[in-house]
């Protein structure tokens, strides 16, 4: 029975916190970059660094430091935040009108591609992106028993 739903409330708050202390949550981020510079092992050496503990900020920060890639990959790197894994840390984003319509125009897509992804769905070689408000209703469940890292581990690690 679904009735119950509709008293749920996210904790804002509490998933906030949850991110904040799980700075392993970017690690799949992290080994696409490794990747793409041709570090060996990336897998395996994230998998060390990760796998069963919590990882802070400066941790991760300090590893990705030492990785042998160029230093304005470790830049982009190290503005990631848990929160927002696509979003610079001190970005201040924008606050828009719910029927705002944004509309972002690649300028050169064949010489710079470009990629969109929203909701665990990319699109690649875009030319534009139409951005407005989904009008669907999105419930959000938190199980107060289950904390974050332990969802992480669950998807990423399979136990």
């Amino acid at each position: 029975c679904l009735h119950g739903l509709g008293k749920l409330e996210a904790d804002a708050g509490r998933m906030a916190a949850d991110l904040d202390a799980n700075w392993e949550v970017l690690a799949e981020s992290v080994q696409q970059v490794m990747r793409r510079h041709g570090v060996p092992d990336a897998y395996e050496k994230l998998k060390a660094l990760t796998h069963g503990r919590r990882l802070d900020r400066r941790q991760l920060a300090a590893f990705v430091r030492a990785l042998p890639i160029p230093d304005a990959a470790k830049k982009r790197l190290l503005a990631l935040t848990p929160v927002s894994a696509f979003r610079p840390r001190r970005w201040k984003g924008a606050l828009l009108r719910r029927d705002a319509h944004v509309r972002i125009d690649v300028i050169a897509p064949i010489l710079r591609p470009v990629a969109a992804a929203a909701d665990n769905q990319e699109v690649r070689d875009i030319v534009s992106v139409d951005v407005q408000e989904d009008r669907r209703r999105l419930t959000m469940l938190f199980d107060p028993g289950h904390a974050l890292d332990e969802r992480i581990l669950r998807e990423q690690f399979g136990f």
